[in-house]
């Protein structure tokens, strides 16, 4: 199909534009869009071109319509700006007058500064005389609240709060201060000062004083304990205050012990009193009232420790020593009468021994717990009653049982009454001995000294071989018996010296009897005279006499016995008896040593065999047991 040529280069033309590209003309065809309708677009070619005329003049038309919109735009942005000019015209006023105002606050706000500053530094200079002040008064004076606490407190309190005592250490506090501020040369309001708080300070004491002396009964309560022991160190600056406290605290304690120790005494309810059981034993009497009072006395310690354990300003030991002394001196008056009166009722030495010892024990033992006390005093003079009371009734009692004269029997053994004596003195030493040796010294002195002292006046009485027997017999029993106890060596070795001395005495007496009964003596005076003829021409050393004494000595040598004094056989301890023969049988062997030497001797003209044993043959027949006598001897 050919086209026309304008045509043709219309649709050419066209076809070059890049729609899709230019955004200009795509903005145009928009616009162009909206002023038309959709029939006015859609037209045939023939109605395009007559219709061409009056889509510019639409699109005009249209023009015309923006621009008369904008117009009217326009109108209303100068209303607009108009009003504005004339707001911020009334703006500007404001900020002129704000401004005015801005400067004269400023102003206002520089003299407010400075006052400020003027007022902060009066305030510092306050606050600082204020610190001062309230330092002062912290110093040296006491605050409402405390004055109140320290005037509503009384004795009637039931218990001293911990408030009150904060006041009390305060008070002493600001009378430190005021001491140091004395120093430092404010004399008149530093006396002024101590002045109020010297009153204050003896209102706070006589309070404490007051409470503690009404309450000091209780200190076993755990929940007064405690204040209690604080009050008391608060009193130690006042000692006649604490002391009229614990006076009054003493008075308390001594009443309840003296009321516990008579119903100790005399039972209580179903319990059986002391001296309802200890009716029948003096002894066991007497230690269970002194133990009762022993054991009392670490209870009261405890409660004084309790009470004073806060005071450090006095002695604690003396003063609870002196506590104590004051609280137990309250039983010394029935102590004293109970005691004496069982001291002095007449008992058996053994009773009066354990009630000595007894009350000698608990004497030492509250010596070291109370040493300067009444009921120390008492028990020293109770002590020394008894002891003294023992002492005389052992003496008369055994000056009673060996007084009087009692010749020994014909065996010559002791006489019951040393047995009895010996019984005594051993129940007196089971109770004395383990705790006091020197007593027990005593003891023995006592008793075996008479004894000894009447043993010998009665073997004074005797003939010579009979008072050695009795007094081997005698003072062999007494040895006997001290032997078991070792304190008893000096007295011991005392009697065994005479002792010794009594055996060789019979053991002199013994030879001669045995040589008279031999019919030696000439013989022993023949050799010792060294007779110068022959000996067997000698009457007496003759060869007949000698065989009369080769036979009597067979026969002793066969019956050893036999040539023992009749009172040798009396002796109760045989190893004296062997002793005492014994040596008399050496005396016989040293004789035959020295007629078996002269039998021997040529010159003396003797048979050969007149004498057929040898001198140490005899000595080993005759003295067998010599070492085992001696041994048991020594």
């Amino acid at each position: 199909m050919s086209l026309e040529p304008d045509l043709q280069t219309a649709v050419n033309g066209i076809s070059n534009l890049r729609i899709t590209t230019d955004q200009k003309l795509l903005d145009g065809l928009s616009q162009l869009s909206n002023c038309a309708s959709k029939e006015d677009l859609h037209l045939s070619p023939i109605s395009r071109k007559k219709r061409r005329p009056d889509l510019k003049t639409l699109i005009e038309n249209q023009q015309i319509l923006y621009y008369k919109q904008f117009l009217g735009s326009i109108t209303e942005i100068r209303d607009g700006v108009e009003h504005l000019h004339s707001n911020l015209s009334d703006l500007n006023e404001i900020c002129e007058s704000m401004s005015t105002n801005l400067r004269a606050s400023k102003q206002s706000s520089r003299n407010l500064i400075d006052e400020i500053s003027k007022l902060e530094s009066e305030r510092k200079k306050l606050m600082v005389e204020k610190n001062l002040a309230q330092a002062y008064l912290n110093a040296f004076q006491l605050s409402g609240e405390d004055l109140k606490i320290l005037r509503t407190t009384d004795s009637s309190t039931a218990i001293l709060n911990e408030d009150f005592f904060k006041v009390f250490e305060r008070i002493q506090q600001i009378q430190t201060n005021v001491a140091i501020l004395l120093k430092v040369g404010h004399q008149a309001t530093a006396v002024e000062i101590m002045d109020q708080m010297g009153l204050l300070h003896e209102t706070a004491l006589e309070k404490i004083y007051r409470w503690a002396q009404s309450r000091v009964k209780h200190v076993e309560n755990p929940e007064l304990s405690d204040v209690l022991a604080k009050s008391l160190s608060y009193l130690q600056i006042r000692p006649m205050l604490l002391k009229y406290v614990l006076d009054e605290y003493c008075t308390h304690r001594r009443s309840l012990f003296v009321r516990s120790y008579i119903d100790a005494l005399t039972g209580a309810g179903n319990i059986k009193g002391i001296e309802l059981i200890g009716g029948a034993d003096p002894a066991r009497y007497i230690g269970d009232m002194l133990a009762f009072i022993h054991q009392s006395i670490p209870n009261e310690k405890e409660n004084l420790t309790i009470l004073l354990k806060h005071c450090n300003k006095i002695d604690l030991n003396d003063k609870i020593v002196t506590c104590m002394s004051t609280i137990m001196d309250g039983v010394c008056r029935p102590l004293n009468v109970r005691l004496e009166q069982t001291i002095l009722s007449g008992l058996d030495c053994p009773v009066m021994n354990k009630i000595d010892m007894c009350i000698k024990f608990y004497v030492e033992t509250i010596e070291q717990i109370l040493p300067v006390s009444n009921l120390l005093a008492t028990l020293t003079e109770l002590y020394s009653l008894c002891h003294q009371t023992f002492i005389n009734q052992l003496r008369c009692q055994v000056q009673a049982e060996v007084g009087e004269y009692r010749p020994p029997g014909p065996d010559l053994t002791p006489s019951p009454i040393i047995q009895a004596l010996l019984s005594l003195l051993g129940d007196l030493l089971k109770d004395t001995l383990p705790s006091s040796p020197e007593q027990a010294e005593i003891l023995i002195q006592l008793v075996t000294s008479p004894v000894v002292s009447q043993i010998n006046d009665v073997a004074n009485r005797l003939g010579s071989p009979d008072m050695g027997v009795y007094l081997c017999n005698c003072l062999n029993q007494i040895n006997i018996f001290l032997e078991i106890y070792p304190i008893t060596k000096t007295i011991s070795n005392t009697l065994k010296s005479q002792i010794d001395s009594q055996m060789d005495r019979l053991s002199s007496e013994q030879s001669s009897w045995l040589i008279a009964q031999l019919g030696i003596s000439h013989m022993y005076t023949i050799l010792n005279d060294k007779v110068e003829t022959p000996l067997s021409t000698v009457p007496g050393m003759d060869s007949a006499s000698l065989k009369i004494f080769v036979n009597k000595l067979d026969s002793v040598i066969n019956d050893p016995e036999s040539v023992l004094l009749p009172q040798i056989y009396h002796l109760s301890d045989t190893g004296t008896r062997k002793y005492v023969q014994q040596q008399s049988f050496r005396i016989l062997a040293a004789i035959y040593r020295k007629v078996y030497e002269a039998v021997i001797n040529p010159k003396n003209g003797y048979p050969s065999e007149i004498l057929k044993m040898d001198p140490k043959t005899l000595e080993d027949s005759l003295c067998s047991d010599t070492t085992e006598v001696d041994t048991k001897d020594t």
